[in-house]
């Protein structure tokens, strides 16, 4: 099988959520024999030697393959990895109608449209990008299917030895990503200086909020230590996992966040902000909701979680991911 990943240009500027799992998925399917392109501007990819053209993000940018290649002959899958709910944004429905209605406005949801229209198949990662793909964009609840995101088999088996040997700390809570507003480190800070406990934030700072990075350091004092960016593949992110006693989770939007999956897959439980979809498999690791607004709430959580570990699961390796998407192929 010879597959196509399209997906928009600027992905590989950071290695955020979104790159991570278009990399997973294309190594877990080559394992599975199957030949994975990833679009090169500079090389020509002839119809008649895909099977299918894979495009991951609702870009405007993919639209032209999946026309390119739908009217080739090509199936084309659609991953959307679309995070606007109703919650997050009551005017969206508004704005898709007027995408359709009105030439030149919102023109970027409009070539969302379009690209969702010409899938054979639009692979979400839970039930709730289902359920805001179906009411915002009308597309048939047939032509969908969930499948959720994988999470690498090192987080299963790490030590926490590495980590502690070089920061010396134990009993610490720890949160993953691009320090961003939209992730809330700030609530963090200000939720475990106010619980007198330690946090360990690993990610760079987004380089549009540098601001809101430099508040952060300010804010977040000896309690509070910045790694910075550490690679997805290095040991020290395993075994931060290993070595923390609580993950928060605070974002305001997410999809389907792969940190929720690394935390299950370590049996490191989680706070989780009310605004994030917890995948079933997680809920084992579940050890409380708050609003993402509301600091002290958080606050509040982490003083009264247990912080108690719980068993690995591996039921969402990528290995076990990539067998759904073939199928999906071959369909």
């Amino acid at each position: 099988m010879n597959i196509l990943f399209v997906t928009y240009p600027h992905v590989g500027l950071n290695e955020g959520g979104l790159h991570i799992q278009i990399r997973e998925t294309a190594s877990a399917l080559t394992s599975l024999g199957v030949n994975v392109n990833f679009y090169n501007p500079w090389h020509y990819y002839d119809p008649r030697n895909l099977d299918t053209c894979h495009v991951f993000s609702l870009d405007p940018s993919g639209l032209a393959y999946a026309r390119h290649y739908a009217r080739n002959g090509v199936q084309v899958i659609v991953s959307p990895v679309f995070n606007i709910t109703s919650q997050t944004d009551k005017f969206f429905g508004a704005k898709v109608k007027l995408s359709s209605f009105v030439p030149g406005f919102y023109k970027n949801i409009s070539a969302s449209a379009y690209l969702l229209s010409l899938a054979d198949k639009i692979i979400c990662l839970t039930e709730q990008e289902q359920h805001s793909l179906i009411e915002f964009f009308d597309v048939n609840p047939c032509s969908t299917t969930i499948i959720p995101n994988g999470v690498s088999e090192n987080f299963l088996k790490a030590s926490p030895d590495f980590f502690r040997e070089r920061y010396k700390k134990e009993k610490f809570i720890l949160q993953v990503g691009s320090i961003e507003p939209n992730k809330n480190q700030l609530a963090s800070i200000q939720a475990c200086k106010e619980s007198g406990r330690d946090l360990v934030l690993i990610g760079r700072p987004h380089p549009e909020h540098m601001a809101y990075y430099e508040r952060c350091r300010t804010e977040g004092g000896d309690r509070v230590t910045f790694l910075g960016y550490v690679g997805h593949d290095d040991e020290l992110l395993y075994s931060a996992y290993a070595a923390a006693s609580l993950m928060l989770l605070p974002s305001f939007r997410e999809v389907m966040p792969l940190v929720l999956l690394e935390a299950n897959a370590a049996g490191l439980p989680v706070l989780v902000s009310e605004t994030v979809p917890v995948h079933p498999s997680c809920q084992a690791g579940l050890a409380g909701r708050f609003p993402p607004n509301n600091w002290r709430a958080l606050a509040y959580a982490i003083s009264a979680c247990t912080m108690e570990r719980y068993g690995c699961n591996q039921s969402l390796i990528w290995q076990t991911v990539a067998k759904r998407i073939l199928a999906c192929y071959a369909q």
